[in-house]
């Protein structure tokens, strides 16, 4: 008997994980259009919005697209885990959803990024927090009886523009 609850167990994990890493994947492109549209009106071509994400050197469009949705794929998939496996999922994945994306920009703002001059930074602030905001609203995902609330995947040094944007 303990042999077949630890195989549902494990299959229900195996598809929260897949259920959570689609679901960054989703939030993450819906985030990127939003970027892209919103540097678009700004006079920015999508090209160089994309090449941002590049964390090379060599700052290339796909190669910014493609880490951006990685990332995302991965908080999501973080993210699915957790809220399955713990307290979290007693409250409305919403809400967990939005402070976990909350925290992990406040890490990447705090911790991660600060000193690095990232090319995220000539993207408007208020840019990114209606991205978020967005991805947010949009980043649900609802497979298997599941509902999962998905973190975006970018993060950028803002500095001191905090106030400034």
């Amino acid at each position: 008997m303990s042999q077949t609850k630890s195989a549902i167990s494990s299959t229900r994990i195996g598809n929260v994980a897949v259920d959570g890493l689609l679901g960054g994947l989703g939030a993450g492109t819906v985030m990127l259009l939003f970027l892209l549209i919103a540097e678009l009106i700004r006079g920015v071509g999508p090209a160089t919005v994309l090449a941002r994400f590049d964390l090379g050197s060599t700052t290339s469009p796909l190669t910014g697209a493609l880490t951006h949705l990685a990332v995302a794929g991965v908080y999501g998939l973080v993210f699915g885990i957790a809220w399955a496996l713990t307290a979290l999922n007693k409250l409305p994945a919403v809400l967990t959803g939005t402070i976990y994306g909350f925290a992990l920009f406040v890490l990447a703002e705090a911790v991660m990024l600060p000193g690095t001059h990232s090319a995220l930074l000539a993207i408007p602030i208020s840019s990114f927090a209606l991205a978020r905001r967005l991805r947010s609203n949009l980043g649900m995902v609802r497979r298997s009886g599941s509902q999962v609330a998905l973190p975006t995947a970018t993060c950028r040094n803002a500095g001191s523009r905090w106030m400034s944007s």
